[in-house]
């Protein structure tokens, strides 16, 4: 079983700073999120939004848990989301595939990256504490110039939403994902939702780059 320290340290610091795991929009699963997600948020919070580039979370996101086979409906949107945003400019970071302690050759990264045509990030630190990684990416291959035109997508408020705050970005968070469950991480962070959502989240900055 894979123990993330990483995520760990980075629950203990919400307790300081609670606003950091807050997304800015949920949905209950990945095919509900509207084509138009720039119109969506820019609605949600009354000014612009220039989404560049997606961050994507693979387990009960696009696939089940452990799973690498993308269900039909979740393939179609990805697609969908390629047509709109560009391939390169939407990376799968996943801490199964692509992450050197579970997958330390990188071979499971490339056949998904062969299989389903996206990019998959290499990363030797497991979320949220990868965001240098992600950002390395976005810097070398595409034309992504801050972290604000950056979405993050993904199932988890500690790991998914709380990187994308560190970084300065925007998150969606899949409150229900690829299957309804009942486990106790998705019972804690549904608490921790309806404990910290009236306190809003934190919003990107428009001219703020990533300095590190």
């Amino acid at each position: 079983m894979l123990v993330n320290w990483e995520g760990i340290r980075a629950f203990f610091q919400t307790v300081k700073r609670p606003r950091i795991l807050l997304p800015h929009a949920k949905f209950p699963s990945f095919t509900d999120i509207p084509i138009g997600i720039n119109s969506h948020l820019s609605r949600l919070y009354s000014g612009p939004v220039d989404i560049r580039g997606i961050v994507l979370d693979k387990d009960d996101c696009i696939t089940l848990p452990d799973d690498n086979e993308i269900p039909k409906r979740n393939l179609e949107k990805l697609r969908e989301l390629q047509k709109q945003f560009g391939k390169s400019n939407i990376l799968l970071v996943s801490n199964s595939i692509g992450s050197k302690k579970q997958d330390p050759t990188g071979e499971e990264a490339a056949q998904f990256e062969a299989r389903w045509e996206i990019p998959v990030l290499r990363h030797s630190k497991l979320k949220p504490l990868c965001e240098q990684e992600v950002w390395n990416y976005f810097q070398k291959s595409t034309k992504v110039e801050r972290p604000a035109q950056l979405l993050f997508i993904g199932d988890r408020l500690l790991t998914d939403s709380t990187m994308a705050n560190r970084m300065g970005a925007w998150s969606l968070w899949l409150h229900v994902g690829v299957q309804t469950s009942s486990g106790w991480m998705n019972k804690f962070e549904g608490k921790l939702y309806q404990t910290f959502q009236p306190m809003s989240p934190i919003l990107p900055s428009t001219n703020r780059k990533n300095e590190k």
